[in-house]
């Protein structure tokens, strides 16, 4: 939800709001590296997320 107040030289004194559908994120050049190659990175999330599965499904079979 986005709420914003009309300009100052606006005939309406009241704030507005509206649904902005999408997330931004700013961020500097060292954290962009690190979400794209790092801990953070989308690969390293999906690798943690199916050895997680793995270990939920499969239990005692992998020890």
């Amino acid at each position: 939800m986005i709420r914003m107040k009309y300009p100052k030289n606006s005939e309406h004194s009241e704030t507005y709001s509206f649904f902005f559908p999408y997330e931004m994120q700013i961020v500097d050049l060292k954290t962009h590296l690190e979400n794209m190659f790092g801990k953070a990175s989308h690969e390293k999330y999906k690798e943690k997320q199916l050895i997680t599965a793995r270990k939920r499904v499969l239990g005692r079979l992998l020890k």
